[in-house]
């Protein structure tokens, strides 16, 4: 899945990519992908109102979605609801 990134990544290279996951293997996947070129960090998933805080912080101009169930609640969250 961090590979899936690399579009965005060339395509905008003047935004900072940021990559979150929620286990320690998603964490060490990320950093041998993209080591030092991208930001990681862990996202509460599943805890609804911290992620609400979690996009008020880091206000996403684009989000590129892998996985599961959390996808639909981050989605609505970005959009507010």
């Amino acid at each position: 899945p961090a590979a899936d990134s690399r579009p965005s990544q060339a395509r905008y290279p003047q935004w900072p990519l940021l990559v979150t996951t929620s286990t320690l293997t998603g964490s060490r996947q990320v950093q041998e992908a993209f080591g030092e070129q991208i930001h990681h960090v862990y996202a509460p998933y599943d805890l609804p109102g911290a992620v609400a805080r979690f996009l008020r912080l880091v206000r996403p101009r684009l989000a590129n979605y892998h996985g599961n169930r959390v996808v639909a609640e981050s989605v609505a969250a970005m959009r507010g609801g």
